[in-house]
């Protein structure tokens, strides 16, 4: 068992720490919480670039705090692995999630929350796909795991509980004031906060995705391989997973009764996207082949990143999961973007998944 394994009340807490992320996003600002598209967005330079490069100063942020007060959760994952696998494995990670507009946040977070079809079909495949990969191979580790018992992952452990709640505490006290600051219609006397808060919140929601990430135990590679193994079965992961999407359903059913009208901006960003097409489902596939032989989404792999950059292997995951949505990027300007353009005299344009 690991010295300071994750229970399931940090992992309940982080996941709603990620929850609460969603939210601040979809509620104040009308935006998904998808990493590979905040990624990718980032890289192509749009016209959200700024906001997309505060929530990474965000989860930088977080990361720091992470590795300044949880330093276990930073343990070398890839000590036994080989580094073209973990090169390949990382491609098929950034590529596939940008092919199939979303991976585990994306999707899973914030499209099943929103109960729609592309997203339902996007997590059962690539779900699916990871546990196959993982039953065939055993992922990178070769099937190794981390027996814990119910005495393991039900123990309370009170020091970091009050560690973790002071850490995100200020991020609380600043979406108190932003909220205070928005409600009192201070926005409309002084412009410039227009401009500044959107900001200001893309950093908050970094900082709490990356705490929640981090806190939940989702940077360790053997708790994923723990709930895809069937003989040495881990739920933590769950009683994270559940917490977050349960938040996340609720933000959204609220900002549907608002029709999808944020606090602070007058028109909103929420994917209207609904037929299910061949790049969602290959690149549902080719995540799912890439998650479920490391143990690892974009979300986990760049907060490793953030927190670990000097490890040879997280590096060389990293560098190709960022090459794979570079070179999607290169051919859906080549390839798929032309074909889009000719279709906008007939098809209403639609959001992005």
């Amino acid at each position: 068992m690991l010295e300071h394994t994750p229970t399931v009340f940090n992992a309940t807490i982080g996941g709603l720490s990620i929850g609460l992320s969603v939210a601040v996003n979809a509620i104040l600002l009308g935006r998904i919480t998808c990493i590979s598209d905040i990624m990718g967005g980032l890289m192509s330079f749009d016209q959200s670039w700024f906001w997309r490069l505060a929530f990474h100063l965000g989860m930088g942020v977080g990361a720091f705090m992470l590795k300044k007060s949880f330093p276990y959760i930073f343990m070398e994952p890839f000590v036994q692995a080989s580094s073209w696998k973990l090169a390949l494995a990382g491609f098929l990670l950034g590529f596939g999630t940008r092919l199939g507009d979303g991976g585990f946040s994306g999707h899973a977070l914030c499209g099943l929350s929103r109960r729609s079809t592309r997203s339902i079909v996007s997590f059962v495949i690539f779900s699916s796909i990871a546990f196959v990969v993982y039953c065939l191979t055993g992922g990178f580790m070769g099937g190794i795991v981390d027996v814990v018992s119910l005495d393991d992952i039900f123990r309370l452990q009170v020091e970091p509980l009050k560690l973790f709640f002071t850490c995100i505490k200020p991020v609380f006290i600043g979406l108190i004031g932003v909220i205070f600051v928005s409600v009192k219609g201070m926005t409309r006397t002084v412009p410039s906060l227009n401009l500044f808060l959107p900001l200001l919140v893309g950093a908050y929601a970094g900082y709490l995705f990356s705490m929640g990430i981090g806190f939940s135990g989702m940077l360790l590679p053997l708790k994923w391989f723990g709930l895809w193994n069937t003989t040495a079965w881990d739920p933590t992961l769950l009683f994270s997973f559940f917490p977050a999407l349960l938040l996340s359903y609720s933000c959204f059913y609220l900002l549907r009764v608002e029709n999808n009208r944020p606090i602070l901006y007058r028109h909103h960003y929420i994917p209207s996207k609904k037929r299910v097409d061949w790049q969602l489902v290959v690149g549902a596939i080719l995540f799912g082949l890439g998650w479920g032989w490391i143990g690892m989404t974009c979300e986990t792999l760049l907060l490793l990143f953030l927190g670990n950059p000097g490890n040879w292997g997280i590096r060389v995951t990293f560098i190709a999961m960022i090459v794979g949505m570079l070179l999607f990027s290169l051919l859906q300007r080549w390839l798929l973007v032309p074909k889009v353009e000719n279709r906008k005299r007939s098809v209403p344009t639609k959001s992005k998944e």
